[in-house]
C-alpha cells in the first residue's frame, strides 16, 4: 500500500518531523485535486510526453497558462516546480468560479482546468471535458475518503504508539 504524501505530512507534524508551516501550505481539498489531476493528465509522471497541442509535464500545462504564473522556462513544467504552478492555477480557477457564483467542486474545477472557466460558466462543456472532470472528481474523492479514513484511525494508532513508547521507557501508561 502506497502512503500518500499528505498522510506523511500530517503524521510528520504530529511527531515533530517537519515544521508545521510546511504541512499547511495547501488545503487537503487542493492536494486531493492536484494529485488526481496529475494522475489523469500524465499518470503522475513529471516527464510525461508532450500533449498533442504541446502541453508539458505532470499537469500538461499549455505554454500560455505556464506564463501566467512564472517566468521560468516552459521546459520546467516537467519538474517539481509544476506543483507550485498548479497550486496557483487551482487557486485562480477557484476564485474565478466563486466570483461567478459557481461551486468550486472537484468537478467544476476539473472542467475549468480542461476547458476554461468561461466554458463552465456558460455551460458549454465538451463531452471530452465532462468525461475528464468525472475522472478527476472520482480520483480526488477517493483521495479525500482515504485521508478521512486515516484521520479517523490515526488517533488510535498514535495512542497505541504512545502506550508502546511508555512500556519501552518503563513509564506507566495512563
Amino acid at each position: 500500500m502506497r502512503i500518500q504524501p499528505i498522510f506523511v505530512t500530517f503524521a510528520s507534524v504530529l511527531s515533530g518531523w517537519v515544521p508545521i508551516s510546511t504541512a499547511q501550505e495547501d488545503s487537503p481539498m487542493e492536494a486531493d485535486f492536484l494529485r488526481a489531476t496529475r494522475q489523469v493528465e500524465s499518470g503522475d509522471r513529471y516527464n510525461a510526453p508532450p500533449g498533442r497541442n504541446g502541453e508539458l509535464g505532470a499537469y500538461q500545462f499549455r505554454r500560455q497558462v505556464w506564463r501566467r504564473y512564472t517566468r521560468a522556462p516552459f521546459s520546467a513544467a516537467r519538474t517539481r516546480l509544476a506543483d507550485r504552478i498548479a497550486a496557483r492555477h487551482y487557486a485562480w480557477i477557484r476564485e474565478r468560479l466563486e466570483a461567478a457564483g459557481f461551486s468550486p467542486s472537484f468537478w467544476n474545477i476539473a472542467a475549468a482546468w480542461n476547458s476554461g472557466v468561461r466554458a463552465v460558466c456558460s455551460g458549454r462543456i465538451p463531452r471530452s471535458t465532462r468525461d475528464y472532470a468525472t475522472r478527476v472528481e472520482n480520483l480526488a474523492s477517493e483521495e479525500a475518503g482515504a485521508r478521512r479514513s486515516l484521520a479517523l484511525r490515526l488517533p488510535d494508532a498514535l495512542a497505541g504508539r504512545l502506550r508502546t513508547a511508555a512500556l519501552v521507557s518503563g513509564v506507566a501508561s495512563p
